[in-house]
């Protein structure tokens, strides 16, 4: 239930980008600060629910939202699918840090990781 909850998420925000353009550079100056914003929300998110879906639903519907603003605003912003998915992209990435974990002990640190995707 939880999956097709998140994957009903992403597919409306990919919907919602129909008005946005296509053509901006992957490599556009603001696309760090929509994957840092992704990151973020992706982590916090699959935290808080114990879900990668969840936290990179979470993501896609934050950048979704932000693009649909943008677009109410086209003198003042660029709608996008590239920010669109570096938010995204950025969710998966949190989402996935998730199962990150870092211990230490005595002269060393232990670094772990658990994927799951639940």
């Amino acid at each position: 239930m939880k999956k097709l909850a998140a994957i009903t998420l992403l597919a409306l925000s990919a919907s919602a980008h129909s008005s946005c353009r296509f053509d901006d550079k992957w490599t556009g100056p603001d696309k760090d600060k929509h994957a840092v914003v992704g990151i973020g929300t992706g982590f916090v998110v699959a935290n808080l629910t114990e879900s990668f879906w969840w936290g990179l639903g979470a993501a896609a519907l934050l950048g979704a939202a932000k693009e649909y603003s943008d677009s109410r605003h086209p003198l003042e912003h660029d709608c996008t699918f590239q920010d669109f998915a570096a938010t995204a992209a950025g969710g998966a990435l949190g989402a996935g840090f998730n199962r990150l974990a870092v211990t230490y002990g005595d002269k060393t640190v232990r670094i772990s990781y658990s994927m799951s995707l639940h």
